[in-house]
């Protein structure tokens, strides 16, 4: 199965990291940013102090290879409008996306292009009130909302976000097996799967 993870945050880096030691799936992570001190400190994001500088995609490729010792592909690429004619191009070869961006924009556009090119696409996110969903294309609505958080900055950041990539990658290793798709909403002590 060839799974596309767009967004290698907080969420995507452990996701990426979860499924490449678990699953023999191929891989492929799609990002633009570039990792930052910030992301460093706080212990949220599967990356290391002298990677400070280089792009997310690259040194979460080099990460995994070492760590896990699977070779994964890699899009440095920003998703936008004006783009989409390029990545539906590369989206006919995926079975499924893993959504794990963190702003609006973003997840509507890879929301539209799952839904045109009939992709399984579920959707990895957190609320300002430390909630999480996993959530499948079907039922996603994507929210309208200015993000003025930053989860990695909360207490106990690490831990949850690491628990809620735990969540998901076993949810799509789930759908790899058995093309079930499970969603669950939850907090940091409480999860309930939606069926």
């Amino acid at each position: 199965m060839n799974a596309l993870i767009v967004g290698t945050g907080a969420i995507g880096s452990w996701l990426a990291y979860n499924l490449a030691s678990d699953t023999m799936a191929d891989l492929t992570i799609l990002d633009f940013d570039k990792v930052e001190k910030r992301n460093i400190q706080a212990k949220t994001q599967f990356y290391l102090e002298q990677q400070i500088g280089k792009r997310k995609v690259d040194a979460l490729q080099y990460n995994i290879y070492t760590w896990a010792g699977k070779t994964i592909k890699v899009i440095n690429s920003r998703i936008e409008v004006k783009g989409i004619p390029e990545l539906l191009k590369l989206v006919f070869k995926i079975d499924l996306i893993a959504d794990c961006f963190d702003n609006y924009q973003s997840r509507k556009l890879i929301t539209t292009i799952a839904k045109q090119q009939n992709i399984p696409c579920v959707h990895i996110g957190f609320s300002p009130l430390m909630t999480f969903a996993i959530e499948w294309n079907e039922t996603y609505i994507p929210p309208n909302i200015q993000v003025t958080w930053d989860i990695c900055q909360a207490e106990g950041a690490a831990s949850f976000i690491r628990m809620v990539a735990g969540h998901a990658s076993i949810i799509v290793q789930e759908f790899m097996k058995t093309n079930r798709k499970i969603s669950m909403t939850g907090n940091r002590f409480t999860n309930r799967l939606i069926e």
